[in-house]
């Protein structure tokens, strides 16, 4: 019997890496740490994979686990897809949250805000998350409001 269950599949074109093993260790949770790609430049290259070192366990059981990595990102990345993980029955802990909301921070001390002005931090916060993914702001609805489908 054919399985109807979509497939991912995220093609990286932006960024170019050394080997497969970087490729996974830019990816912000252990459940995205799953790589296939050539073994060199060449199309006849042959097909290696990678997975990260907690990728089968964390996936089995469902589980958020931030992986700090070190890379370029647009703020609220990370953040806005532990909301479609969490939406699709994943956990986080406190210390992978904390990691995430860490990352967010860190951006919006880059805009000298005055972080004790809780409106002004969240007005921004709000526009970092809205330029990773404009569909937040459709219609005045919120990342809440729509639909886990479509917002994914």
């Amino acid at each position: 019997m054919l399985s109807t269950e979509k497939v991912t599949i995220q093609f990286i074109t932006r960024w170019t890496f050394v080997d497969i093993e970087s490729v996974a260790e830019s990816f912000d949770f252990t459940v995205c740490q799953a790589v296939l790609g050539r073994a060199g430049v060449a199309r006849s290259d042959p097909w290696v994979s990678h997975i990260g070192e907690n990728y089968y366990s964390d996936l089995a059981a469902r589980r958020l686990v931030y992986t700090h990595p070190i890379r370029e990102e647009e703020a609220g990345g990370s953040m806005l897809r532990v909301i479609k993980y969490v939406k699709r029955g994943y956990t986080i802990q406190v210390d992978s949250l904390g990691g995430v909301i860490s990352r967010l921070i860190a951006s919006v001390n880059g805009a000298r805000v005055d972080m004790t002005n809780e409106k002004d931090v969240a007005f921004i916060l709000n526009g970092l998350l809205q330029e990773v993914d404009p569909s937040i702001a459709v219609d005045g609805l919120d990342a809440n409001d729509q639909d886990p489908e479509v917002a994914a």
